[in-house]
């Protein structure tokens, strides 16, 4: 009898992540450290990023990060909520690198493909998002660092 663990071959898949809102609720930018009421206007840069890290998987597209501004060209950004339309899907084309959209898919979401090899082993995912304001003086600052990974224990429960 087989191992159900195991596939004769392989079997494809894809994750979409769509990364929606970012709510800041202080900035500050210059010396000191700040705190809660402070609302400085930062020059924005930032990237968001999907990586597959189990062991399960095959193929070159498990990494997938997009980059928006920079080059000399930042985004004003300060205390509030954003979302998805603004900071990511409305922005100029030439204004963003890395991974391009098929179709219609808004910059905001992101792909990953490849090819499970077992469906027994967990599937690993690792959203993030890091947004940097550019200093021409000094070293850029952190506005916001996140990253959260999702763990699932086999391919079941990930379609579950």
């Amino acid at each position: 009898m087989a191992n159900p663990g195991y596939l004769v071959g392989s079997c494809a898949f894809y994750v979409k992540v769509k990364f929606e809102s970012l709510n800041l609720e202080w900035t500050h930018d210059g010396y000191g450290s700040g705190g809660p009421g402070d609302c400085d206007t930062m020059d924005a840069y930032y990237a968001i990023h999907v990586d597959e890290r189990g062991s399960a998987t095959a193929g070159s597209y498990l990494y997938q990060t997009r980059t928006f501004y920079g080059g000399g060209i930042y985004r004003p950004l300060s205390c509030g909520s954003y979302s998805s339309l603004h900071l990511f899907d409305k922005v100029n084309p030439a204004l963003v690198s890395g991974v391009q959209t098929t179709g219609n898919r808004p910059f905001s979401e992101i792909l990953l493909f490849g090819e499970l090899e077992r469906l027994d082993q967990p599937l690993i995912i690792l959203v993030g998002a890091d947004f940097l304001d550019y200093d021409p003086s000094s070293d850029h600052d952190w506005i916001a660092k996140y990253g959260t990974e999702y763990v699932v224990d086999d391919f079941q429960s990930a379609i579950d």
